[in-house]
């Protein structure tokens, strides 16, 4: 590279002894650049073009520049020079600077093209003249140009690809903060985000205030990371019950009550009547009416506790049969009867003897349950022989039974006699009540 760059600089100052004679310089011969975006991401590639403009009669015998950039902000792809009867050299690429080298150059346009890729945003090239002659047609004396210099600037965006984050304002228990998304790349901040309140940290309930059973207690937890406190109640604990206490005697005629409080805080929880004790007549109270069979009697005198002058009925004795005939005996169905004369009134009197109910003896499977098909087993009374049945659920089917559901006889024979029972029954008190009240009628005779 050192040896082309010795030859080339020769060759120049050869040109340049060559002169003879001495031509002013042409205003309308000059080098400019040009960029193929003003505005860029990071990671693109762009083109910068040199331009050589010439409309003098002169041509350009030399031609040395520079071109210069922000090796940090772009990076030097490639370069290429245009060829023909302009004579264009890149002497080399430097750390930010690319040296050009031309001879001979007669026409205008682009001289050379350079690519680079951007690295980071804001930077610019700058194009410097460092050398130029100009020359007539024959080659004939030279006289140095005016070093001219151009700057161009491309401003480059960026993706914002690759991010960090940098928190600005951390969030409380009860505040939500704030942290920056910074491109990692440019540092530009490109959003704000919102973070989370952490809400409460809060430990254990600790108890402030004991409840009793007669107010509200009050405990509190406290958040570890700052310090506020959250309260709550306490429900009342339950009363503790004591002795039953007779807060008011009962008499002869009126209740009195009692209560339960509570040993603790004195509360009453429970209360309950004392029934009216009565009165109490002492012996020498006079009978005034005897009781009979089927009558109350009546009797007064004085209360011994009260003093007051009472009159109580004497309930009535009731029949005193010793000795019965049974007129039908009862089943197991149906109900039987009896009659018999009282000790006391010689009264006939009767009752119904009620029916046994059966005697069944154990269950026996009739028919096995199978998982497609229910069985079905029976036992039998007996006194009667009467039989009931029940179905088997078939295998592997639960069986519900309502606790509440009525009592229904599994067979026919068991509601016909139940119904039977009932008729009887019903039959036998009506005779009952007509004997009763023949008797009655001839004793008012």
């Amino acid at each position: 590279m050192k040896k082309t760059i010795s030859i080339l600089m020769a060759l120049v100052l050869a040109l340049s002894m060559c002169a003879v004679t001495a031509f002013a310089a042409s205003s309308d011969a000059a080098v400019t650049m040009e960029s193929s975006a003003a505005k860029a991401n990071v990671g693109d590639e762009i083109t910068v073009s040199i331009d050589l403009k010439n409309d003098s009669a002169l041509g350009i015998g030399t031609l040395m520049f520079d071109l210069t950039y922000d090796s940090s902000a772009f990076q030097y792809v490639s370069g290429q020079a245009r060829k023909g009867i302009f004579e264009m050299t890149e002497i080399g690429e430097f750390s930010g600077k690319v040296s050009f080298s031309a001879l001979n150059a007669s026409n205008s346009g682009t001289i050379y093209t350079a690519k680079f890729k951007v690295l980071k945003p804001g930077s610019s090239f700058t194009l410097t003249l460092t050398e130029a002659t100009l020359a007539d047609r024959d080659g004939a004396d030279v006289l140095d140009a005016v070093v001219a210099k151009s700057t161009k600037t491309v401003t480059v965006g960026c993706n914002h690809g690759s991010t960090t984050t940098n928190i600005t304002k951390a969030p409380t228990c009860t505040e939500a903060g704030e942290q920056a998304v910074i491109c990692s790349v440019c540092g530009e901040t490109v959003r704000v985000e919102t973070i989370a309140a952490t809400g409460h940290s809060f430990g254990e309930w600790t108890v402030v205030t004991p409840a009793t059973c007669k107010e509200e207690g009050l405990e509190k937890r406290v958040c570890s990371a700052c310090g506020h406190e959250e309260t709550r109640a306490i429900a009342k604990a339950a009363h503790t019950p004591g002795e039953w206490e007779v807060e008011t005697d009962a008499t002869c005629t009126e209740d009195g009550k009692k209560v339960q409080k509570c040993t603790v805080c004195g509360e009453v929880l429970a209360t309950e009547v004392i029934p009216a004790k009565g009165h109490t007549l002492g012996e020498d109270a006079e009978i005034t009416k005897m009781p009979t069979c089927t009558e109350e009697g009546e009797q007064k005198g004085v209360c011994t506790v009260c003093g007051a002058e009472v009159v109580e009925a004497i309930p009535a004795l009731g029949h005193d049969v010793t000795e019965w005939t049974i007129d039908k005996e009862a089943t197991c169905t149906e109900d039987g009867l009896k009659h018999g004369i009282c000790n006391r009134c010689e009264e006939e009197v009767e009752e119904v003897i009620p029916a046994k109910g059966h005697a069944f003896g154990e269950w026996t499977v009739v028919k096995e349950a199978t998982e497609t098909e229910e069985g079905l087993k029976e036992r039998v009374c007996s006194v009667c022989g009467e039989k009931e049945t029940e179905v088997i659920p078939k295998l592997g089917e639960s069986v519900t039974t309502d606790p509440n559901a009525p009592s229904i006889p599994k067979t026919s024979g068991t509601v016909v006699g139940g119904v039977a029972a009932l008729a009887m029954l019903s039959m036998a008190a009506g005779v009952a009540a007509i004997t009763l009240k023949k008797k009655k009628d001839e004793e008012e005779k």
